[in-house]
């Protein structure tokens, strides 16, 4: 985590919808030093960067609040303590500024977010986002306050990697987003987890699909979500050209991330940038150019206007789903007559599962999209229920069978 905590730290509750007005207590909290002007704070956080957030969230939010006075409330020594690098803001940053501003006559209830800026220390970072709090370490601008506030709503770092599954991951790659090393706005999958946009197109068989660009508020959908068995691609319209530094530039297109299907920790699932979606070593498919996931799936950019592209879309996945693992009912002793059927779901490293069969004594199957279901007044003597999967691509998985009594 070094290079990582030498530009940023972060945590936070998984994210929640922020929108409307967020009101932000800015404390300047110092030992003696006072590196910037109020003013100058003032500008940074609620006028560049709240343009920023304004902008991204469709209008959906803004930021409002006070900056205080410099607050000699300090000790000469703050540093890296241990504390420091414990979970959430240094308590002896937070708990003085607090009690300081308290004083000065802030209403700190009246506030959802409150921005601690210090001199810089001797700390290897220089900003740490933490629940409701941010703690600036001797920087100021509006990119790493931007960042700094996504950590507090829930957002992790935005990676970037070639591919999906066993490549390497850069934590911070994405040159798009504030959450990676960008700074032209948040992605389509981090404003629908901000709850700032929910137009977002699916496919689940093949077709086309017209996507508006993410950058713009438009009817069209912002994205094209595509469900997978590790996880969900997102696709979406970046018309502008970026600029990668000293890779050069690349071209606007349709620019791809996908999100792990997994969950868990402090932040909502990160989205990692595909580098060569199109295997054209840069993060954008143009006119012509194919978007494809091996044995999963094949996008093709169609056309595009200065406002939308159109997308054609259809499966590659031509493997069977493996047979489900039945966990219930068991198959030794006699059972009741009311059986509840569970299951666990295959591994599927493509299309992913889209639905269950499950039949009772060879009889007519019924359809399932959970992993159980309960069979109600069975007769006294033996039975068997049969369970196969049916991944979203349309394959049928082979079937597992418990056979069981009912006594």
């Amino acid at each position: 985590m070094l290079v990582g905590a030498l530009l940023a730290l972060g945590s936070g509750a998984p994210a929640e919808a922020v929108t409307g007005q967020q009101r932000v207590l800015v404390v300047l909290a110092t030992w003696g030093p006072t590196p910037f002007q109020a003013d100058d704070v003032r500008r940074v956080i609620f006028t560049e960067a709240d343009a920023f957030l304004q902008r991204s969230s469709y209008g959906k939010m803004n930021l409002r609040g006070d900056v205080t006075s410099w607050l000699r409330v300090l000790p000469q020594t703050t540093g890296c303590s241990d504390e420091w690098w414990e979970e959430g803001i240094p308590s002896s940053v937070s708990s003085p500024a607090r009690a300081a501003a308290s004083g000065r006559g802030y209403k700190l209830a009246e506030y959802e977010r409150f921005v601690y800026i210090v001199p810089g220390s001797r700390c290897a970072f220089l900003g740490l986002g933490w629940e409701s709090e941010v703690l600036l370490n001797g920087a100021l601008n509006s990119e790493l306050v931007v960042h700094e506030l996504g950590h507090t709503w829930g957002l992790g770092h935005a990676g970037a990697a070639r591919c999906a599954d066993e490549c390497p991951l850069d934590d911070t790659g994405d040159l798009y987003t504030p959450m990676g090393r960008g700074n032209i706005d948040f992605s389509v999958y981090e404003k629908f987890v901000l709850g700032w946009t929910r137009n977002i197109a699916t496919l689940s068989r093949a077709g086309t699909s017209t996507i508006g660009r993410a950058d713009r508020v438009g009817t069209q959908p912002y994205a094209l979500r595509i469900e997978t068995g590790l996880g969900a691609y997102w696709l979406e319209y970046r018309p502008q050209p970026l600029d990668m530094g000293f890779r050069g530039v690349a071209a606007g297109g349709v620019v791809v991330r996908f999100v792990n299907a997994g969950g868990g920790g402090p932040f909502a699932n990160t989205a990692v940038l595909m580098t060569s979606p199109s295997g054209r070593n840069r993060p954008t498919a143009l006119v012509g150019e194919n978007v494809r996931i091996p044995s999963v799936f094949d996008v093709r950019v169609v056309r595009r206007t200065e406002a939308t592209a159109l997308l054609r879309f259809r499966w590659t996945d031509r493997t069977s789903p493996r047979p489900p693992e039945i966990l219930g009912p068991r198959d030794t002793g006699a059972v009741g007559s009311n059986v509840r059927v569970r299951w666990e779901e295959p591994v599927e490293r493509g299309s992913g599962v889209a639905s269950y069969s499950v039949t009772l004594d060879g009889g007519k199957a019924t359809v399932v999209k959970g992993r159980e279901l309960v069979l109600n007044g069975l007769a006294a003597g033996p039975h068997f229920v049969s369970v196969w999967a049916v991944d979203r691509a349309g394959n049928r998985g082979l079937a597992a069978v418990r056979r069981f009594e009912v006594g």
